[in-house]
């Protein structure tokens, strides 16, 4: 894991102390550094940019969940450290990579880090190998392949995912920011935090604060802020 970033958010200096006693004992090389707050830890994840986040869910200003509702862009992997269990099935549901409840010791620990640096030996194999070509998703009880080229849009509804193509709703377990380091960017653009759209599908992109796209199908998305100007320079740069 050497060269990699960190960020520690926890409200109390004794639990930030301990993920970084716990790093150096596992002799992890890393960057880290340490929001003590929610309104810390947006700044220090806009600046840092870091690949592992280890989260707590109460703190002062904003909560844990709270701070992830202001990302956009979750290229990091999460793991949620509380006090509280009442949270776990939410913090999955915000596709955390683990859930460790306070006082959690080494052994514990060493498992949530294990599981990370699996994820990101995974996805250092997906970046060799290109982009994303084909999916394999359950269709009334079958598996099905499905061709990404033919993908109009990807849209997170609840706890799942469904790829909408050629006028089919189908059902995946992969959630949006897993799919949007893998498909094509030449190809396909993320436009809100619950969607990523094919750029050839777009058909209009809405003028008024209120953002939204329309795709040939007919459907309507909503367009983040901060997303507005590269979908809408792609989608110019089609017509």
């Amino acid at each position: 894991m050497s060269g990699k970033k960190i960020l520690v958010v926890d409200d109390e200096s004794l639990a930030r102390d301990r993920i970084r006693r716990f790093l150096g004992e596992l002799n992890i090389q890393a960057r880290i550094e340490e929001a003590h707050d929610g309104i810390q830890a947006l700044e220090k994840l806009e600046s840092l940019k870091p690949d592992i986040v280890f989260l707590d869910v109460q703190m002062p200003g904003l909560t844990g969940f709270e701070v992830l509702q202001q990302i956009e862009d979750r290229s990091f992997h999460l793991i949620f450290q509380t006090a509280f269990d009442e949270y776990a099935i939410k913090a999955f549901e915000e596709n955390a990579c683990d859930y460790l409840l306070k006082p959690f010791s080494m052994d514990r620990f060493k498992k949530a880090i294990g599981k990370v640096m699996n994820l990101q030996a995974q996805n250092e194999v997906l970046k060799k190998q290109g982009f994303l070509n084909r999916l394999a998703v359950k269709q009334s009880g079958k598996m099905k392949v499905v061709e990404v080229g033919f993908v109009d849009c990807f849209v997170s509804r609840d706890h799942y995912t469904c790829i909408y193509s050629g006028g089919s709703e189908l059902i995946s377990d992969l959630s949006i920011s897993w799919l949007v380091e893998r498909v094509d960017p030449d190809k396909f653009v993320r436009c809100h935090r619950n969607n990523i759209v094919a750029i050839n599908q777009i058909k209009s992109v809405s003028g008024t604060n209120d953002s939204e796209i329309e795709l040939k199908n007919g459907m309507k998305l909503p367009l983040s802020r901060n997303n507005r100007k590269r979908v809408l320079d792609l989608f110019n740069a089609t017509i």
